[in-house]
């Protein structure tokens, strides 16, 4: 299932350029700007309460090479 989130992200990025996803953008399957969202956060919980979670490094670092923002500021703007 997280890899087919990680597989939107990607087209996400192909279409618009960016991970950038705006938390109201809903795509064919899932809102996936929740779950970018949720991906930010557990990120989050896990460096600064080192909270495990299923955000493992593995899946931080695939993040990080499509260019996943951990800092992005959440706005209505939809893309």
């Amino acid at each position: 299932m997280w890899m087919c989130r990680l597989e939107e992200l990607a087209s996400f990025k192909e279409v618009h350029g960016h991970c950038d996803v705006s938390i109201d953008y809903t795509s064919p399957h899932y809102d996936l700007g929740v779950w970018a969202r949720e991906q930010r956060i557990l990120f989050q919980r896990y460096n600064e309460e080192g909270t495990p979670s299923q955000l493992d490094k593995g899946r931080m670092d695939d993040l990080e090479q499509l260019g996943f923002s951990w800092d992005f500021e959440y706005t209505n703007e939809a893309h």
